[in-house]
């Protein structure tokens, strides 16, 4: 799900890693509405193709982020998984 980031409550816990440069925030959109399945695929290869290191924290089994870690894998990019249904 994308959100604007300028004035999102984000997680206290993101604060220390944001301030040290080891996560980025970023948002797609100004709007706070959803967007489309078509418009997360396209945010999700955007954001892929700015990072040496992909880090996944859910993906389900047969779901469409799945999908592009099986892609992303076979293009010789580094994901790592934390958990998989």
């Amino acid at each position: 799900m994308t959100r604007p980031v300028k004035g999102a409550k984000l997680p206290p816990e993101w604060m220390d890693p944001l301030d040290k440069g080891y996560m980025v925030a970023m948002s797609c959109t100004d709007s706070a509405k959803r967007i489309s399945k078509e418009g997360a695929a396209l945010r999700n290869g955007h954001v892929a193709q700015l990072v040496s290191e992909i880090v996944v924290a859910h993906a389900s089994l047969g779901g469409s982020l799945a999908g592009l870690v099986v892609q992303w894998r076979s293009e010789g990019r580094l994901v790592v998984t934390l958990s998989q249904e």
